[in-house]
């Protein structure tokens, strides 16, 4: 039950205040004003806009006042449980970070392997003529890299075309260059070059 006050007009009397008894359907709301504990009613038998405000102290329902706090503290709990939960999004995330720095780990350890040496010179010899042969079939040489040729080292005839074998400077591979290119790039080092063989070829007549 609950008070509320209704005026009304008594015929040549003036106005009386009468105080009627009316019943609490349900609480809506809690509010509190001036320090003091107000609920928001639905009152039994009334529309939705005949509800008001009233001070607990008014109020004739403990059962309805006690079911609705209990109420409004499990929602409370239950809002303060989402808001400390971590969302799903945040721990896919921290996840996937963690997997992503051990597979950087890892990759960084196999890096700093040191790298397994050539069983022999054979092998080495044919990964050199190997890299030679990849350079003339890409047309990229060591003058495309910007190097610098450190000496001629021979010549051959690969398939009908006249190519040199140059070292080049701080690298340990020769590499085999078309010989239009060194003509172009290198012509005093292939004169030299052909001077030394002539050279050799007229002490041998002798």
């Amino acid at each position: 039950m609950g008070k509320k006050t209704d005026n009304t007009e008594s015929s040549g009397k003036g106005s009386d205040a009468e105080e009627e008894e009316y019943a609490v359907e349900k609480i809506i709301d809690r509010r509190v004003r001036k320090g003091k504990v107000e609920y928001y009613l639905k009152w039994k038998g009334y529309a939705e806009t005949e509800n008001t405000w009233e001070p607990e102290s008014n109020l004739d329902c403990q059962d309805l006042i006690q079911q609705y706090e209990l109420s409004r503290k499990d929602e409370e709990r239950a809002a303060a449980s989402r808001r400390d939960r971590p969302s799903s999004s945040n721990k896919s995330k921290e996840t996937t970070g963690r997997v992503s720095t051990s597979a950087s780990t890892t990759s960084k350890r196999k890096s700093e392997e040191p790298a397994a040496p050539a069983s022999n010179k054979s092998k080495r010899t044919t990964e050199a003529d190997q890299d030679s042969t990849d350079s003339l079939q890409t047309g990229s040489t060591g003058f495309d890299r910007g190097l610098e040729a450190e000496k001629i080292l021979g010549a051959s005839d690969n398939n009908g075309r006249l190519t040199f074998l140059i070292q080049f400077k701080g690298v340990d591979q020769a590499e085999m260059v078309p010989s239009s290119v060194a003509n172009l790039q290198i012509p005093q080092m292939v004169i030299h070059f052909y001077e030394e063989r002539l050279s050799w070829y007229s002490d041998n007549e002798d």
